[in-house]
């Protein structure tokens, strides 16, 4: 059985290789990345996502990854600029 990541993690790990990429990230488009992650690992019979989540008005949410941009929404929403994932 493979090993489950926290949802908040894999999203951290998006938000450093967009980072890395020089590509601008929001909060829809990190739900919808790692649902893409989710989705590829599962059709892989691999479920590496601690946590189901949730259909949105504008997509897939996790609640986990939604709480953590929320509360720290000033340091995430910095685009093209230096993004602190601690």
């Amino acid at each position: 059985m493979a090993a489950r990541f926290d949802s908040r993690l894999l999203a951290k790990y998006i938000w450093y290789v967009a980072k890395e990429c020089n590509i601008d990230m929001n909060v829809t488009k990190t739900h919808k990345l790692l649902y893409i992650l989710d989705g590829v690992m599962l059709a892989e019979g691999r479920n590496i996502v601690n946590e189901n989540c949730r259909a949105w008005q504008y997509g897939p949410v996790y609640p986990k990854v939604q709480s953590m941009l929320q509360k720290n929404s000033r340091r995430y929403w910095v685009y093209g600029k230096k993004i602190l994932i601690n």
